[in-house]
């Protein structure tokens, strides 16, 4: 119940100390549950305690180490702390673990793309904007636009797609405006995700978000937020 209360305080009210407060009580009850340190793992990422984050990654990944949803986190963390080799390894192992389950091969394309290995990240970019409830046939479109301008031409075909889904996922557009450094847009669009508890708000320490990471209007908002700047 202090675990369910915890998710309550971090991802509807945003309290980040109540969070922290219901997880210590929860860890206190049951320190053998996994979804106490899942859960930590992302408050402290979102708080910029990477190392932090990492430890809690790992307990989690101590008590259940074949889950694919553990090991996809604790893959999530290695990739905020820009651990990308490792954080690949993780995924990819998470696919193994459970096949059916797209989120290994998105995190991929995440990362993939972070580390400017666009070609490589495709199939990943597109499992994420189908999940986002683009059409195929315009997930399809990213091998051609990649070929045709490169990374930037992938990243503004998906803010085409993304835009047009209705209603659209605010978190999504504003990582193909942040990709391409466009910070007022990818703010706007940031703050209508925070307007909705569109998750991506509270990963705005994704390295994808490091082209706009020092406008002030990201800094802002982050401040708004409750969020480090830094």
């Amino acid at each position: 119940a202090h675990t369910v209360l915890a998710w309550v305080h971090f991802a509807y009210d945003r309290d980040w100390a109540a969070t922290e407060r219901e997880l210590e009580i929860a860890e206190a009850l049951d320190p053998g549950l996994d979804g106490i340190f899942y859960l930590r793992a992302y408050l402290l990422q979102a708080l910029g305690r990477f190392d932090e984050a990492l430890v809690a990654a790992n307990r989690m990944l101590e008590l259940d180490p074949v889950g694919a949803n553990s090991t996809l986190a604790a893959g999530r963390m290695l990739h905020m702390a820009g651990r990308y080799d490792e954080a690949l390894a993780l995924f990819r192992r998470a696919e193994r673990l459970n096949p059916e389950e797209s989120l290994g091969d998105e995190y991929s394309g995440i990362t993939l793309a972070v580390m400017g290995r666009i070609a490589e990240a495709i199939p990943g970019l597109q499992s994420l904007l189908i999940g986002d409830r683009v059409p195929a046939s315009g997930a399809a479109r990213l091998p051609e636009a990649y070929e045709d301008g490169g990374s930037e031409a992938v990243w503004r075909l998906w803010i085409e797609l993304t835009e047009a889904v209705e209603p659209p996922r605010p978190g999504s557009v504003a990582m193909g405006y942040a990709r391409l450094g466009q910070a007022e847009e990818a703010v706007e669009w940031l703050r209508r995700a925070a307007d909705v508890y569109d998750s991506w708000v509270f990963q705005v320490n994704d390295p994808l978000f490091d082209p706009i990471r020092d406008d002030p209007g990201f800094g802002d908002l982050l401040e708004e937020l409750g969020l480090p700047a830094d």
